[in-house]
């Protein structure tokens, strides 16, 4: 993952903590009064993830201004990604990406500062948000889970083949049924939770015993990691984590081997996927369907001449979000601000990354195109800047989800199952 902030003293070569300033801007620092007052502030930023309260101080700092945020905004979380762009056109773009209806954001002086904040106007309609966002994501799951128990029980005279598939995600189901309430209604509301096997119901218990008696874990070097679901059943504790989409969230369920990190697991337990007897599980839904569909940006907007340019970005693994935006502002000339969003799976157990060979010589609006699917964004472009969305910023303000720049550090033991 790259660095929050880069800022390079070019005049000097001497490194200033995560971040970095162009030539000019440099020299109106190191040399007051070389240059006239007149002369255009360029900033230069590259930011993922840091809070506006730590992001705009330095932002400031790299033209010698002093920017701040005010308390509404303080802790919202930006992409930006700027390479040489006057420090009265970035503030512009600021306050309007950050205006949210009918509510406006605003700069206004405070002693020496200028500060960034929304209005109370704004500041209520994220909560509302946020608050509607809970009601739904509570009653979709609640309802999903019942739907869950009810749907799978075998039918009369059915298949036993059919029996057999629909016993997985109940089991899960019924695990679920036995955690304490209190973890229950934190998991409907996206919260993640773990309950050890001893405070599980009875019938629970019994479940589970069922599900990981046949599960194995050898970590080799190892022996305190190992799992052996037939005698350290006791061991498991149960995980539940949000899963599924934004218009669809679900439950991911896993039963955890102790300290082994391992252990089986359903994607989901409230949006009942369909069965394909060669393929397994299906979980391309209309719920999944519409949301990978929906329309990431207007129509009009292939039409502006500063994304005609053709762009080739690098693929593979590592090339995360963080990395793609930064290397498409780099390809296109064009300043990026954007939600922050760490972009997760669906099971959030892997980040996801541009594949090989998406993008090669594309117009920067197709590049955008490729880049939104396969990240689950959606852009725009305002006056040759890029905007970005995340429709899981709501998640955010809900409190349904941490968006945090992940700690890549942390890494899940590897580990061999059999």
């Amino acid at each position: 993952m790259i660095a929050n902030w880069r800022l390079r003293q070019a005049s000097s070569g001497i490194d200033l903590r995560r971040m970095s300033f162009g030539l000019l801007g440099a020299l109106c620092l190191a040399i007051p009064g070389l240059l006239s007052a007149d002369t255009p502030r360029l900033v230069r930023a590259e930011v993922s993830g840091d809070t506006l309260a730590e992001a705009l101080p330095r932002v400031g700092k790299s033209v010698g201004a002093s920017l701040r945020a005010g308390p509404n905004v303080a802790e919202m979380r930006w992409f930006l990604f700027i390479h040489d762009q006057p420090l009265s056109t970035t503030r512009v773009q600021f306050q309007s990406f950050l205006s949210v209806p009918p509510g406006k954001a605003s700069w206004f002086r405070h002693g020496s500062a200028l500060v960034l904040d929304d209005d109370v106007a704004g500041r209520n309609a994220r909560r509302e948000a946020g608050l509607k966002r809970r009601r739904f994501v509570e009653n979709h799951r609640r309802a999903g889970v019942e739907r869950m128990l009810t749907r799978m029980q075998p039918a009369p005279g059915e298949d036993p083949r059919g029996a057999r598939r629909r016993a997985q995600p109940l089991a899960y189901a019924r695990i679920f049924s036995g955690l304490p309430p209190q973890a229950q209604r934190a998991a409907f509301g996206g919260q993640r939770i773990e309950v050890a096997y001893r405070d599980l119901t009875p019938a629970a218990q019994e479940l589970v015993r069922t599900t990981i008696g046949t599960h194995r874990t050898s970590i080799q070097g190892r022996p305190e990691l190992s799992f052996d679901g037939r005698k350290d059943y006791a061991q498991v504790v149960v995980v539940v984590r949000p899963s599924g989409t934004v218009s669809a969230p679900g439950l991911f369920v896993w039963l955890r081997g102790g300290k082994s990190q391992s252990g089986p697991s359903f994607p989901d337990i409230v949006n009942v996927p369909e069965w394909n007897p060669k393929e397994g599980w299906d979980w391309s839904n209309e719920y999944r369907a519409a949301s990978i569909q929906r329309r990431r940006r207007s129509e009009k907007v292939t039409q502006d001449p500063s994304l005609k340019r053709q762009v080739t970005l690098k693929g593979g693994p590592e090339q995360t979000i963080e990395q793609v935006l930064r290397e498409l502002s780099l390809a296109s000339g064009l300043p990026i601000i954007g939600e922050y969003d760490p972009c997760f799976g669906a099971m959030r157990d892997r980040r996801i990354s541009l594949e090989n060979g998406a993008v090669k010589d594309l117009p920067v609006w197709q590049a955008l195109d490729v880049i939104a699917k396969r990240f689950d964004l959606d852009w725009d472009c305002r006056e040759g800047w890029i905007w970005v969305r995340s429709p899981r910023t709501v998640l955010s303000w809900s409190g349904e989800l941490d968006l945090s720049p992940p700690d890549d550090r942390a890494s899940t033991p590897s580990h061999h199952s059999h």
